[in-house]
């Protein structure tokens, strides 16, 4: 699969007249909506209003998937700013702040459908507060990111604790691109793989 190549399409705007139904959403009276060819790719919301599930206010960025063949099959919310604190998938994200999505998985449409709008899971958001998450505690602080391996991918650690293992600093923070951390603060000193690291 690769992504809508922007060069190749006619962008044209339209602000919609009457609340209508696009790829699964429905959109009040007022939204503007940008597409790319036929494809939806932005749109500006009159109002905060439910998306998929999420309270979202202001613009939205949708990712499309298409074939070797140009058959259209995704369209993916990628990121919004949302309206009000909300908990996604485990973490207390901030409102008015911007949050972005993992693409969805799921069966692709059938041949010649328009796709269905869907959300995959959180990637990033700003914590409104302390978070447990995958045996850590996170703090409240910048900007969190999740992995692919249900973990979370740069954190701020909210207090001293175990991070895989090793003594990982409070108000310092965890990388974890994959399963197992690769960058964090020790807490005290410690000898790792028979070398004396110092905190």
């Amino acid at each position: 699969f690769r992504s809508v190549d922007k060069r190749k399409n006619r962008t044209t705007f339209e602000e919609l007249q009457e609340a209508k139904d696009i790829q699964g959403i429905r959109f009040p009276r007022g939204a503007k909506i940008e597409r790319n060819g036929k494809f939806m790719s932005n749109v500006t919301l009159a109002q905060p209003q439910l998306v998929l599930g999420i309270s979202l206010e202001g613009k939205l960025k949708f990712s499309n998937t298409l074939t070797n063949g140009d058959l259209h099959v995704a369209t993916d919310l990628e990121t919004g700013t949302l309206a009000a604190d909300q908990l996604i998938d485990g973490v207390p994200c901030k409102g008015h702040y911007e949050v972005e999505f993992d693409r969805a998985r799921g069966p692709d449409p059938e041949h010649g459908e328009t796709p269905q709008a869907k959300v995959g899971k959180l990637s990033r958001c700003t914590p409104s507060a302390e978070f447990d998450y995958a045996g850590n505690r996170y703090a409240a602080i910048g900007e969190v990111k999740l992995n692919a391996f249900d973990g979370v991918r740069n954190g701020i650690l909210a207090v001293d604790q175990d991070v895989d293992g090793h003594w990982g600093k409070g108000g310092t923070e965890v990388e974890r691109p994959d399963s197992r951390a690769i960058r964090f603060t020790l807490a005290r000193d410690e000898t790792i793989s028979g070398i004396a690291c110092k905190a």
